[in-house]
């Protein structure tokens, strides 16, 4: 896919609204599908900000250099940065077709607001390390 953070969420809020009115429609099974994709591209999305903001592009899936004079940036991240990355991530794979949950589990399908609330985390997250990196 190759697109930055920010690009990914863009896209992630227009696949929102189509599922939106998929919901609104009553389409639930097509809602859950969709919802589904969704936090699939969420979870790719927190992948890709864990390499490009995190680690600050350090390093990169499938590249062939480290970028080791980029590490000073990776010295201001805060265990809160991790804790909300680990919490999206593991969220985003309990909606995964193909990680099974336990029947004791039983959860719904996330509302369209909840989708939203997930979006968000993840440009909050990502805005706020971004601000930390700008004042340092």
């Amino acid at each position: 896919m190759g697109q930055k953070t920010s690009d990914r969420i863009g896209a992630l809020r227009a696949d929102l609204q189509a599922a939106e009115k998929l919901h609104r429609n009553g389409q639930t099974v097509e809602y859950e599908i969709h919802a589904q994709h969704i936090y699939g591209r969420l979870r790719e999305a927190w992948e890709r900000a864990s390499e490009e903001i995190l680690l600050a592009g350090v390093v990169e899936r499938f590249s062939k250099k480290v970028q080791t004079q980029r590490l000073r940036y990776v010295a201001n991240n805060e265990a809160q940065d991790y804790a909300e990355l680990d919490a999206a991530m593991t969220k985003c794979s309990a909606q995964l077709p193909g990680h099974d949950q336990p029947a004791a589990v039983n959860a719904p399908t996330p509302t369209p607001n909840e989708i939203r609330q997930d979006i968000d985390k993840l440009e909050n997250w990502a805005t706020r390390i971004r601000a930390r990196r700008q004042r340092s």
